[in-house]
């Protein structure tokens, strides 16, 4: 299609995947977020798409990653396309799937016979969710059906819907397809469907997603199309281009490869501004609450300015007031996500700010893995569409992928797990924002968006370890306002009410969220120099203080030595003879941390052969609350079951006719695995014999017999 000089856009190579070579990728200079051409330049498009796009969206103007693969339709031949996130490359997916279907000769029979014409794949719920919802607003007018199927929702009702309505359009995770593919019946329909779209496919492989994927491109039909999305396209993606697109041959092309990062860019809409600051692990709850407070007021003053601006002005000559030629209205900076790296960490603070008086109305919502999938698809949509100020407290699930407009504010509160992580938290603002217009339909100035990250005692090395070796660092900002954290948290401590809400922190969570604290920072450690264990049970003890918690919780002794934060050591005997393993003495890092538990009677299990979502949930919290996470829960319970009850076996090592010492830390385990004993469930479960005194553990050890008796 031929365009003028200005509104031409270097689109797309044309060559074969040379996966150990991608300097074929094309590079498209310039910046990403671009809106400068009209969708109506693409007279390649079905007119209903067109009118579709503009009627549903209201979108004028094409962002580079659209106008870049739009104008590449119709075609029968596979894509890769490299695209930041948040440049609005969902609309170009979705637009490149249903053209294609369109241009298919047996088109009316996919409507007509019910079958499944597209499946696109999504690493994470809230990811598949949004998708769906954005195919529906643009597909439902045209006539075409679209279905989610993530986890979290039963199975059952799933395949139910898919079979009794329309389906054109399938939306799903990767853990949730592969298990729907055990259906014949809706597996003989996605072996029939015509196009496959891969979005965020760097991040499932990530997620660990790699055999969920090999089962469904097993079951796709060989002669698909293929749409594979990716924020990178490096060598750990060269095993799966070799499957998922056709290479160039005899009988058809290799795939159109767009690049509209390039090689030297960073997947980021670098329009957001970006800052971070130190501060100690107790002086953090203060300085959110003062970076919020911050924003909020600056949210006030925009508003204020463009209600000035949009005033009528007197006319000179003493007639009508004449009405300025631009009145944007602010939609872009009154709401806040703040990420924490743990879940029982988001817990803590939404609960703390949901007390809090913030200065004006603001609602403050959460989303973890600690909550339900319907509630947190629930919580997602009301943060979507609140015009009022709002915050968000999430861990990494809501970091990859979903879009939440008018978010104008990211707090990161410590070290990410990663630079990637940085850069997708950051992401959720500034994005593929349209301009505002003019009367005339001039652009007129781009919304940004704002990030602060707040590091602590053992947060300094993502600087040096993580930024600093990227092209991003020069990007990132010292926030010099927010160094004097000693007047933040003076300012804060003469607030009654913000001493009223720390004064309400639940103990319980308070305990779940100290030991998650520990788990992570035992995680991201290594990768940013920061391993000292003593340093980080320190640093601990100033993170629960910044909740008004002043005395450690007290945690088991079986936690520490899976941790590592117990060392233990041989005591000497009087005949000089080697003490043997159950008379080992435990020793802790700091000598002063209240334990309960403090026998440890069992098996020692190496730490180093345990993974983080096998420890206790209690203790150690969610620990990094993203990989797992975006698993299905059949999986999760599957994969964690079978390797905790191989621990439990050994930890227990006799036969069931002989009795075993259980402590605190061994009894649920024990119920969990013996599930055919009513009667001594029941007794467990007892305050009385257990030692319970209400909810404190006790320290002595019961006897337990398997076969029922010795009561």
């Amino acid at each position: 299609m031929a365009t003028s000089p200005q509104k031409q856009v270097a689109v797309a190579t044309t060559s074969s995947i040379d996966t150990n070579n991608h300097d074929l990728v094309s590079s498209l200079s310039g910046p990403s977020m671009e809106y400068t051409r009209p969708f109506t330049d693409l007279k390649n498009l079905q007119p209903s798409t067109l009118a579709a796009i503009q009627s549903t969206f209201g979108y004028e103007y094409m962002s580079k990653v659209q106008s870049s693969v739009l104008s590449t339709l119709p075609t029968s031949r596979d894509l890769l396309v490299k695209a930041k996130t948040g440049t609005g490359k969902t609309l170009a997916f979705l637009v490149a799937a249903l053209e294609s279907l369109m241009a298919l000769p047996d088109v009316e029979s996919i409507k007509m016979k019910g079958k499944i014409g597209c499946v696109i794949i999504a690493p994470t719920r809230e990811l598949a969710l949004q998708i769906s919802e954005e195919a529906a607003k643009l597909l439902g007018p045209l006539g075409w059906g679209v279905q989610h199927l993530v986890g979290g929702y039963g199975k059952g009702g799933q395949l139910d819907r898919i079979s009794k309505e329309p389906a054109e359009f399938i939306v799903a995770t990767p853990g949730r397809m592969k298990d729907l593919l055990g259906n014949n019946e809706f597996a003989a329909k996605i072996k029939e469907s015509k196009i496959l779209v891969l979005d965020e496919a760097d991040t499932i492989l990530q997620l660990g997603f790699r055999k969920e994927l090999d089962t469904i491109l097993e079951t796709m039909p060989k002669d698909r199309q293929t749409f594979l999305f990716s924020a990178t396209v490096d060598s750990k993606m060269d095993s799966l281009l070799e499957v998922a697109l056709h290479k160039k041959s005899k009988e058809r092309q290799g795939p159109i490869i767009v690049d509209t990062v390039g090689s030297k860019d960073i997947n980021l809409n670098l329009a957001t501004r970006q800052g971070y600051c130190f501060a100690p692990y107790e002086a953090h709850v203060a300085l959110v609450r003062r970076i919020i407070n911050d924003h909020l007021l600056s949210d006030m003053d925009f508003v204020h300015e463009q209600t000035l601006l949009s005033k009528p002005k007197a006319s000179p000559s003493g007639g009508a007031p004449t009405q300025p030629k631009m009145a944007p209205v602010n939609t872009h900076k009154n709401k806040i996500m703040v990420f924490l790296p743990t879940t029982r960490g988001a817990q803590m603070y939404a609960k703390v700010f949901a007390r809090l008086s913030m200065g004006k109305e603001l609602s403050v919502f959460e989303i973890h893995s600690a909550k339900g999938q319907r509630e947190r698809t629930l919580t997602s949509r009301n943060f979507k569409n609140i015009n009022t100020p709002a915050v968000l407290f999430t861990s990494d699930i809501s970091a990859r992928g979903v879009d939440y407009p008018g978010v104008g504010m990211v707090i990161q509160v410590g070290a990410p797990l990663s630079l990637d992580h940085y850069i997708h938290r950051i992401g959720r603002t500034g994005r593929g924002d349209r301009k505002l217009k003019d009367k005339k339909g001039g652009a007129g100035e781009e919304e940004q968006g704002k990030g602060v990250l707040i590091l602590g005692q053992l947060d300094e090395g993502f600087i040096e370890h993580q930024l600093k070796p990227s092209p991003l660092f020069s990007v990132v900002k010292r926030e010099e306002q927010y160094s004097d954290w000693e007047s933040v948290v003076l300012g804060e401590s003469l607030d009654r009410g913000f001493k009223k809400a720390l004064s309400k922190v639940d103990e319980k969570l308070a305990k779940s969220a100290y030991t998650a604290f520990l788990g992570y920072n035992l995680t991201v450690g290594p990768k940013i120099g920061s391993t000292d264990r003593k340093r980080i049970l320190e640093s601990a003890d100033d993170y629960i203080s910044a909740f008004g918690v002043q005395e450690r919780p007290a945690v088991s002794t079986s936690f520490l030595e899976r941790m590592g934060f117990m060392k233990h050591r041989l005591p000497a005997l009087e005949n000089g003879e080697e003490a043997t393993r159950q008379e080992h003495e435990y020793e802790l890092v700091d000598g002063s941390f209240p334990t309960v538990n403090t026998r440890i009677t069992r098996s020692h299990i190496n730490n180093a052969d345990r993974s983080t979502d096998e420890l206790d949930e209690e203790e150690f919290g969610e620990g990094v609350d993203q990989g797992l996470d975006q698993r299905e829960p059949e999986q999760q319970s599957r994969m964690s079951r079978k390797k905790r009850q191989e621990a439990f076996e050994e930890k227990i090592g006799l036969p069931e006719t002989e009795y075993i010492k259980i402590n605190e830390a061994e009894w649920e385990d024990f119920i969990e695995f013996k599930p055919g004993m009513p009667k001594l469930i029941e007794k467990l479960h007892s305050p009385k014999r257990m030692g319970h005194f209400g909810n404190r553990p006790s320290k002595k050890t019961s006897k337990i017999f398997s076969n029922n008796d010795g009561w």
